[in-house]
């Protein structure tokens, strides 16, 4: 008899060890993999341009860089002295741009974790920055009302975009670097000449603060996200809007396209849900569901496998997109 029980444990035990062996391979489909957080709101999220890293930024203080394969974290940067607002990967992965409410942008080196340059110059929180795609320019955007456009080598400010009549919460960079977009809690997203600063054209449509702007990747379409709940997709030439994307129950916060362009993904605030559209058609075709709290921000893997996403719950979380699955 204690030979028999003896026996069932150790076929439990290689059973089990068995197990582990199978999930152990490389990628986070195979194994639950404990979730990434921070000691505050995470307000902003990105992947690096290989899809290998991501990183974090929050009301901590702190940006975080994390592997995307098993969750672990492989660099803390600290520097700012108050909130991080948002991040952005430099195209070529070598470095790091996070905004804070301590009025400075920061660039990091991504192999030391300390600071290379520190843009000044805001009067006011930093909410947004981005990098423009060959990586030589940097946009932001601020409480102070304006976005300001930025030399990456030398820190310098190139140009700075005033008119928006509220906080500036978002901005994008056109793929060829000579248009800007600037969505604002006045409600309107305002596109803008790179070279002369001039506005060309202003979105006006929602009704509520628009959190989020973005150009399509044809250069076609300006999208937008509004804390009316709703997505605006509108021609770039006329203005005019010729979609709106109806579904989310709370604020949009925060948006991202795929690497070709074809889908959507969008952050919904307090109804506590990530969306993933089809552009075409305006089509959800998948619901992620996992936060506990308002979701800030969303980012889309270069590879389109992976969703990103932050929010007021601390944590990090990353999506299956084909499945919906979370898996970290």
């Amino acid at each position: 008899m204690k030979f028999l029980t003896e026996s069932v444990i150790t076929l439990m035990l290689a059973l089990s060890l068995f197990g582990v062996f199978l999930c152990g391979c490389a990628g986070p489909e195979c194994q639950r993999i404990p979730t990434p957080s921070h000691d505050d709101i995470v307000t902003s999220v990105a992947f690096s341009p290989d899809g290998t890293t991501a990183i974090s930024g929050s009301w901590d203080g702190t940006v975080k860089l994390w592997r995307i394969a098993d969750g672990r974290m492989l660099m803390l940067f600290r520097g700012h002295t108050d909130r991080v607002t948002s991040v952005a990967f430099s195209p070529d992965g070598s470095s790091v741009l996070s905004g804070s409410w301590d009025k400075n942008i920061i660039l990091w080196n991504i192999t030391s974790g300390r600071p290379s340059i520190t843009f000044t110059g805001h009067a006011a929180a930093i909410t947004a920055v981005t990098f423009s795609p060959d990586g030589n320019l940097i946009l932001s955007g601020s409480t102070d009302r304006t976005a300001k456009l930025w030399d990456t080598m030398s820190g310098s400010e190139i140009r700075s975009f005033t008119g928006n009549l509220d906080v500036v919460t978002s901005v994008d960079i056109s793929a060829d670097g000579n248009y800007l977009l600037t969505g604002s809690s006045d409600g309107t997203m305002r596109l803008w000449d790179a070279k002369t600063g001039t506005e060309l054209k202003i979105f006006d449509g929602h009704f509520s603060v628009v959190s989020a702007a973005l150009f399509s990747r044809d250069r076609k379409y300006a999208i937008s996200g509004s804390w009316d709940h709703t997505v605006g997709i509108w021609d770039l030439s006329s203005g005019r809007l010729i979609r709106r994307l109806t579904g989310h129950e709370d604020w949009v916060t925060s948006l991202a396209l795929s690497r070709d362009g074809r889908y959507l993904v969008s952050g919904g605030g307090k109804d506590l849900t990530i969306r993933l559209w089809d552009i075409a058609t305006g089509e959800t075709l998948q619901i992620f569901k996992g936060h506990s709290s308002y979701i800030t921000s969303v980012a889309y893997s270069p590879d389109g496998r992976h969703i990103l996403s932050g929010s007021w719950d601390h944590t990090v979380k990353l999506w299956d997109v084909r499945s919906g699955k979370e898996l970290f």
